[in-house]
């Protein structure tokens, strides 16, 4: 009896060391991920507000609005180079001839992906932060003169 691992477990741990860095590098934001979604659970809805009207309610203290206008800033920051980056893409699609899968028009696509994830993302704290109270992506969206942040 031959103690050498078979072909399944060598190939088992080819795959376990070709995923590793990527399970790796994951790892810090899926935990920041999972800690964040327990604390917004135990968030209490301070009152529903009416999407319609643009009212915003005052901040309720100088880290409220220390965090609104930080993401203000970075959300319109972000937006800016979103756009300039979709227009750089825009602008090599034209000029490659048609060639949409290039590296250099995949690269600025993948730029302006991230960078309007970004925009989002600061805009849906900023809208947190201006309502008073931890709502949902879905809400968030739902209503698109809420995107931009204030």
């Amino acid at each position: 009896m031959s103690l050498r691992p078979t072909v399944k477990q060598r190939a088992g741990r080819a795959a376990l060391w070709l995923v590793f860095p990527f399970i790796f590098a994951l790892r810090p934001g899926l935990r920041t991920a999972q800690q964040g979604l327990r604390i917004l659970q135990d968030v209490p809805v301070i009152q529903p507000v009416d999407q319609t009207t643009f009212e915003d309610q005052p901040p309720l203290s100088p880290q409220m609005a220390a965090i609104r206008k930080r993401t203000r800033t970075l959300g319109r920051l972000y937006g800016t180079l979103c756009l300039l980056a979709s227009l750089w893409w825009v602008m090599i699609l034209m000029w490659s001839g048609g060639a949409a899968f290039s590296a250099s028009c995949v690269e600025a696509l993948a730029c302006a992906i991230v960078l309007g994830s970004q925009f989002v993302i600061q805009g849906f704290s900023n809208w947190q932060a201006r309502t008073g109270r931890a709502g949902k992506l879905s809400e968030y969206l739902s209503d698109g003169r809420l995107l931009w942040p204030r």
